[in-house]
C-alpha cells in the first residue's frame, strides 16, 4: 500500500509539472509569465517564496528570463524550465537582498561587518573585491584632528554617501570608482614614501597597473640594463613628491626614454 501511495504521488506531481510547463510554452508574451506562475509556480515546485519577495521590477526580470527560454521548441520539461528559472530566481532575491543592506545603513561604519557577513553575496552583483582587498585597512574621516578617511575606509564612506541605490549596476559603479581612487591614492602615498631604489621598485611594480606604467618584461623600462634600471629608479626618488598618478607616470616614462638615449 505505501508504495501505492507513492506512485500516485508522483503520477499526479508528474501530471502536475506537466501542466505547468505547458502553460509556459503557450505564454503569448513576458506579461503572461506572471499569471502563469501565480497557478503553476508551486505545482511545478519553483521557489515561489523567493519569487513573490521580489519587486515587481526583479519579478519582471524573472519572468524575461523564463520567457525568452520558451523559444522555438519550449521547454521540455519541468526540469528544463527550472534550470531557468531557479538560478535567475535565486540570482535576483540576492541583489534585491543586498541593495536593502546596503541602503539601509544608518552609518558607514556598519559596511565593515555586513561585508564580513555577507561579501559572498557581492559575487552574485559582479562585484569584485581583488582590488579592494589590496587596500589599507585604513581610518575614518575624524573631525579633530581633521583627516579625510583612508583605505577601505574611504570606500566605505564613499558608498554610504551615494545610497540609496536603484540596481546592482549603479552600486557596482560607485563601488568600483570608489576602490580605484583609494588604490591610486594608495599608489601615490607609497611611491612618495619610499625613500630609496629598492622601495621605489617594490612600489612601482605593486602599483603599475593602478598608475598605468609598463613594468612588463617586454616593456622599454625591462630591456634596460640592470644598472640603467637602477638609474631611473633613482631618479624617481630624486623628483618626489609627485602630486598625482599621472605626474608619476609621466616622470617614469621619461626617465626610462632618457636611459634609453645614452
Amino acid at each position: 500500500m505505501p508504495e501505492k501511495k507513492k506512485d500516485i504521488t508522483a503520477a499526479q506531481r508528474t501530471r502536475r509539472w506537466d501542466g505547468g510547463v505547458e502553460a509556459i510554452n503557450d505564454a503569448g508574451n513576458v506579461a503572461a509569465i506572471f499569471d502563469i506562475l501565480a497557478v503553476w509556480g508551486k505545482k511545478l515546485d519553483l521557489d515561489m517564496e523567493g519569487y513573490n519577495s521580489l519587486s515587481d521590477a526583479n519579478k519582471t526580470l524573472v519572468n524575461a528570463a523564463i520567457y525568452a527560454g520558451i523559444g522555438v521548441g519550449g521547454y521540455a520539461s519541468r526540469e528544463a524550465l527550472a534550470d531557468v528559472a531557479e538560478p535567475i530566481i535565486s540570482k535576483r532575491v540576492i541583489v534585491e537582498r543586498t541593495l536593502h543592506l546596503i541602503n539601509s545603513v544608518s552609518e558607514a561604519a556598519r559596511y565593515p561587518v555586513l561585508l564580513e557577513q555577507y561579501g559572498q553575496w557581492l559575487g552574485v552583483l559582479d562585484i569584485d573585491l581583488t582590488d579592494f582587498n589590496r587596500l589599507l585597512e585604513g581610518t575614518p574621516t575624524t573631525i579633530e584632528p581633521a583627516a579625510d578617511a583612508t583605505g577601505k575606509w574611504a570606500v566605505y564612506e564613499a558608498i554610504y554617501d551615494d545610497i540609496p541605490y536603484a540596481s546592482e549596476d549603479d552600486l557596482k559603479t560607485a563601488f568600483d570608482e570608489a576602490v580605484l581612487a583609494e588604490l591610486t591614492n594608495q599608489a601615490i602615498a607609497v611611491v612618495n614614501a619610499a625613500d630609496n631604489a629598492v622601495k621605489m621598485s617594490s612600489a612601482l611594480l605593486t602599483y603599475a597597473d593602478v598608475l598605468e606604467i609598463d613594468v612588463s618584461e617586454d616593456s622599454d623600462y625591462a630591456e634596460l640594463e640592470p644598472e640603467k634600471q637602477l638609474l631611473v629608479l633613482v631618479a624617481m626618488v630624486s623628483d618626489q613628491p609627485y602630486d598625482d598618478a599621472e605626474a608619476i607616470k609621466t616622470a617614469f616614462e621619461a626617465a626610462v626614454a632618457a636611459q634609453k638615449e645614452e
